[in-house]
């Protein structure tokens, strides 16, 4: 999905989410609109994650302490090893999210369609801030559809090698 057409589908979205006189209001009008700064704050950490670095792979800090994060990884990645899979498969394994199970479900009130744009800004974002942290590093950054990851609509990234 090009960029006019995501801004074209999110603005339909705000739309009909906002009913009212919303006709010919840009994204930055629904913001001022109906937004919040407390809500963008929490947010932001979908779109610039917390990011570590175990050895030589760049990962999506999880919620467990560190260092039970690190000894996960590290016993995975290990297992990989001893059977030849590709350091990249786990990378994404770890930096993965689903948007079906990022929310609570009370906190679930988009469509498929809807959670598809979510991943495409993510996506975006994700890239633009492994460039950021890691200018030096070449990744990929996946949007997956609810058919590669057998449920919902997901984010994955690896580095390439």
């Amino acid at each position: 999905m090009d960029m006019t057409e995501m801004f074209f589908r999110l603005k339909r979205f705000l739309s009909s989410k906002y009913e009212g006189s919303c006709s010919g209001f840009s994204l930055s009008d629904f913001v001022h609109a109906f937004g919040k700064a407390s809500d963008a704050l929490l947010y932001s950490s979908l779109f610039m994650p917390e990011l570590i670095k175990i050895e030589d792979s760049i990962l999506l800090r999880d919620n467990s302490d560190l260092p039970v994060m690190r000894k996960r990884f590290l016993e995975a990645k290990q297992k990989i090893e001893n059977n030849n899979v590709c350091i990249s498969k786990l990378e994404a394994s770890f930096n993965f999210i689903e948007i079906g199970y990022a929310f609570e479900p009370s906190g679930r009130n988009t469509s498929d369609e809807e959670d598809e744009i979510l991943v495409y800004r993510i996506r975006d974002a994700w890239d633009a801030w492994l460039k950021l942290k890691y200018p030096d590093r070449k990744f990929i950054v996946e949007s997956l559809s609810s058919e590669q990851t057998g449920s919902t609509v997901g984010v994955t990234f690896f580095q390439k090698r």
